[in-house]
């Protein structure tokens, strides 16, 4: 938390939770569809 006070001032207590909620909600989407992602990758008809 104090990082986003060094980093931005007073608005990063406001931006840094919201910064950081937004870099966690893609990481749980991409670990969900990690496997399908990976499967399209291998299947390429070229």
């Amino acid at each position: 938390m104090l990082g986003g006070i060094y980093a931005f001032g007073i608005m990063g207590l406001f931006f840094g939770p919201v910064v950081l909620g937004a870099l966690l909600a893609v990481v749980d989407v991409i670990d969900d569809n990690y496997d399908r992602l990976s499967n399209e990758q291998g299947t390429t008809d070229s």
